[in-house]
């Protein structure tokens, strides 16, 4: 637990997590020379779910979407101009993209699992298959083909105890990677080509940027066996409400609900999200910890990047504490306000004076 001072504690985590970033720049370089595929995913807010950490890649090779149980839709307006200005990056530098469309479970204990889908692995499941279809029918292989650089998705899950990724196949297969063994390259590039013959034949390029990521999985799952590891428990007692984006330093198990700018109207989310923060502060179950608003924007170099970073940051706080002073007193009377934008070149928050 943070402590009663919130802002400091989350300084101190992004202070570790920015130096760690900055220090893996030549590694980050490295592999993107090697392995020059664009990699998403979309995935829940739940803190343990830290794919740099589970493939052992370096920070920021995986672009983290977050949103409540993972769900998004590429109806929306928003996530539709976030995919979209992502992908024309990766044409701009003639680099293939894959989406890994994710859900997430415990083998162990059901209320270890999403309670974004009320802990329903199945719906979870569902709602993955459903997104990653909404994929393959706006990026069109057939249409794709005729590009020079194409968009792939993948179905991947999570699974939380082991932290093992669960491979969903084009022809149905599906293979737990915490009960895969053969971790040799030539074992998994076999593996990739038998699960998506589609990417094999379009890019095998793909093919041979995603055999890291799984071989890393494969070493990670054995690293948490030997450990003897307990899984970790879902405790509900978030405490933080991360409103925007640029969360990527943000993993905290059980901590903080991240609701991203991917809708229209934000104001359903927002309400849901900070009704669980405030039924937690009113039960005890923070442990006495006040709850934090915590704003975010981003921006890469140029000043009217920054401004309106800054901006963005503002406006979703002010959106917010709107919502939370109609709708929870008591919340609002006892939070602290984190107003800031993120450098992405470094992955530092600046607060907002």
């Amino acid at each position: 637990m943070a402590g009663k001072n919130g802002v400091e504690f989350l300084m101190e985590v992004n202070r570790q997590n920015s130096e760690e970033f900055v220090r893996e720049q030549d590694r980050r370089w490295l592999y993107r020379k090697i392995h020059s595929t664009e990699i998403a995913a979309l995935k829940c807010m739940d803190g343990r779910l830290n794919l740099s950490l589970m493939t052992e890649t370096p920070l920021g090779i995986i672009q983290p979407y977050r949103n409540i149980g993972g769900k998004f839709s590429l109806g929306w307006y928003p996530f539709q101009q976030a995919i979209h200005g992502w992908k024309k990056y990766a044409d701009s530098k003639l680099r293939d993209s894959v989406v890994l469309v994710t859900y997430h479970f415990s083998r162990g204990d059901t209320h270890r699992g999403c309670k974004g889908h009320n802990y329903d692995t199945e719906a979870a499941k569902a709602f993955s298959k459903g997104l990653k279809d909404q994929f393959d029918k706006v990026y069109n292989q057939a249409k794709e083909a005729q590009r020079r650089t194409r968009l792939f998705s993948i179905q991947v899950g999570i699974e939380t105890d082991f932290e093992a990724l669960i491979l969903h196949g084009e022809n149905g297969q599906v293979i737990d990677l915490a009960e895969h063994h053969d971790a040799s390259e030539e074992g998994i590039k076999k593996l990739l080509e038998s699960l998506y013959p589609s990417i094999a034949t379009a890019s095998p390029n793909v093919i041979y940027d995603l055999i890291p990521l799984i071989k890393g999985n494969i070493s990670h799952i054995a690293k948490i066996r030997s450990s003897s590891r307990m899984p970790q428990e879902l405790d509900h007692k978030e405490w933080i409400l991360a409103i925007g984006r640029g969360f990527d330093w943000l993993h905290l198990p059980n901590a903080a609900l991240i609701v991203g700018p991917w809708q229209n109207d934000l104001a359903g989310p927002i309400q849901i999200a900070a009704g669980l923060i405030n039924k937690n502060f009113e039960s005890g179950a923070t442990d006495g910890q006040k709850p934090v608003l915590l704003t975010s924007g981003t921006y890469r170099d140029d000043m009217e990047e920054k401004v309106l970073a800054e901006l963005k940051s503002q406006y979703w706080r002010d959106v917010t504490v709107d919502i939370i002073k109609n709708n929870f007193k008591n919340l609002y009377d006892n939070m602290e306000v984190m107003t800031t934008t993120v450098d992405l070149n470094t992955r530092t928050v600046n607060i907002i004076k």
